[in-house]
């Protein structure tokens, strides 16, 4: 099977649903203050949402080293 072409996110789409789930949890109540102070906690909901909502993100290959001569 043919791997699906890629194309960037809409940034006001991906915007969005980051704000979403830094606002919400994972059924759609608003998230306590407890899981707001713990950043990890938060970085993990982003995570799991964007990957619920289809969003794939692409990281370039490393750099080659610069040389320092």
């Amino acid at each position: 099977m043919k791997e699906p072409d890629l194309t960037p996110a809409d940034p006001a789409d991906l915007a969005e649903t980051i704000a979403y789930a830094l606002t919400f949890n994972l059924v759609g109540k608003p998230l306590g203050m407890r899981t707001r102070d713990d950043p990890a906690a938060v970085a993990r909901g982003v995570v799991q949402h964007l990957a619920r909502c289809g969003f794939v993100v692409l990281k370039k290959p490393p750099r080659e080293a610069h040389s320092t001569g």
